[in-house]
C-alpha cells in the first residue's frame, strides 16, 4: 500500500516504545498516512535497513552496538532514510556522540515523551515535503484508487456466487447499466437489448466493469451483510454508493482532469480546465484519509465474509 509511512524502531525498552507507539501512529495518520512499525530491541544480521521512511534510534541498547555506531554502520550501506537519535540522558549527549562520528541526515531528539513526539512530528512534516508536490500527490491518489478497485473487484468475485446470487448481481448492477447505456440509443431497445453480462461469468464481468459499477456491487454485499447483523453504522444514514460516489469516484474523475495553476497568494492548486474545481495540497491530505477509510471498509467487508 503507497500510503503505509514505515517506522523501523530501535529501542531496547520495547514497553516504552509500545507506549507511545499510538501517539505516532495519529501523527503520520494526520498526514493522510498509514503507518507501520518494527520494532527491535538491538541490531540484528538479518535486518534490512531500506525501504523505512523514518528510522527511530535510540543511544543506549542493552546489546550489540550503541545507537550511534548502529546508525553509522546504517549510513555505511549506502541507506540514507531520516533518523531520529535520541537518548535518555538528554539531547546533548547524541548530539555529542553524533559530532564525534560525524553522523549524516540525523536529527537529535530527547526521550521525553512530549519533546520526542515534537521532533517525530517535525521530521515526518519535513521529510513528507520531497513527495508534497500536487502533482506527484495526484499520481499517487490515482494509484490507491486502483488499488480499492482491485479490493472491490476480490469482494464481488467473492460473493456473486451461484445463481441466486448472480441474479441479485444482474437485478442491481446490471440492469442499472442496461439503463445507462440504453440512454445514449436511438430507437426501440427496451425490449429486445440485454447486456452481454448477463451471459457472463463474474471473472469476465469484471474485465469491464468501471468504478461506479463496482461501488453498486459492494453496496448490495454491504447491504446484505447488514441484514445479516453485520455492523456499518456509517453507510446508515447514506448508502456506501453515495458516499463513495462522492469521495472517491467524482474526486478521482475531477482529479484526473485537472491542471497545476497559482493562486493569488503563490499556493500552488490543481484546477480543473473549467476552473470549477480545485484541490490544494490540504485537499489531497484529506483525500489520502478517506482513502485509508474505505480501505478498512473493504478490510471489514472481507473479514465479514469468511
Amino acid at each position: 500500500m503507497r500510503l503505509n509511512y514505515r517506522v523501523l524502531w530501535i529501542e531496547d525498552s520495547t514497553d516504552w516504545a509500545e507506549s507511545i507507539q499510538e501517539s505516532i501512529s495519529e501523527i503520520v495518520e494526520s498526514f493522510g498516512l498509514f503507518a507501520s512499525f518494527t520494532i527491535l530491541p538491538a541490531e540484528s544480521d538479518k535486518q534490512e535497513y531500506n525501504g523505512y521512511n523514518l528510522i527511530l534510534m535510540d543511544l543506549g541498547l542493552a546489546e550489540g552496538r550503541q545507537g550511534d555506531a548502529l546508525i553509522e554502520q546504517i549510513r555505511s550501506l549506502n541507506v540514507f532514510t531520516d533518523i531520529i537519535f535520541y537518548s535518555a540522558s538528554g539531547v546533548e549527549e547524541v548530539k555529542n556522540k553524533g559530532r564525534e562520528l560525524n553522523l549524516e541526515g540525523v536529527y537529535y531528539a530527547d526521550r521525553s515523551n512530549v519533546l520526542f513526539l515534537r521532533k517525530v512530528k517535525d521530521v515526518i512534516n519535513a521529510s513528507l515535503q520531497s513527495f508534497q508536490d500536487l502533482v506527484n500527490l495526484r499520481g499517487l491518489v490515482m494509484a490507491e484508487v486502483s488499488e480499492l478497485d482491485s479490493k472491490m473487484d476480490s469482494i464481488i468475485e467473492g460473493f456473486f456466487v451461484g445463481e441466486d446470487r448472480m441474479a441479485e448481481f444482474h437485478k442491481h448492477v446490471t440492469a442499472d447499466r442496461e439503463k445507462s447505456t440504453k440512454r445514449y440509443l436511438e430507437g426501440d431497445c427496451d425490449r429486445s437489448c440485454k447486456h452481454k453480462w448477463r451471459n457472463s461469468d463474474m471473472p469476465a464481468i469484471l474485465k469491464t466493469v468501471d468504478s461506479n459499477n463496482r461501488a453498486h456491487a459492494v453496496n448490495v454485499v454491504i447491504t446484505h451483510l447488514k441484514s445479516a447483523g453485520v455492523s456499518f453504522t456509517e453507510f446508515d444514514e447514506v448508502s456506501f454508493y453515495t458516499q463513495y460516489d462522492r469521495d472517491i469516484i467524482k474526486m478521482r474523475n475531477n482529479l484526473a482532469h485537472c491542471v497545476e495553476a497559482v493562486e493569488a497568494d503563490g499556493k500552488p492548486v490543481l484546477k480543473t480546465r473549467g476552473g470549477d474545481v480545485s484541490f490544494t495540497e490540504a485537499d489531497i491530505v484529506e483525500i489520502r484519509k478517506k482513502i485509508l477509510f474505505y480501505n478498512n471498509v473493504f478490510d471489514r467487508i472481507v473479514e465479514s465474509l469468511r
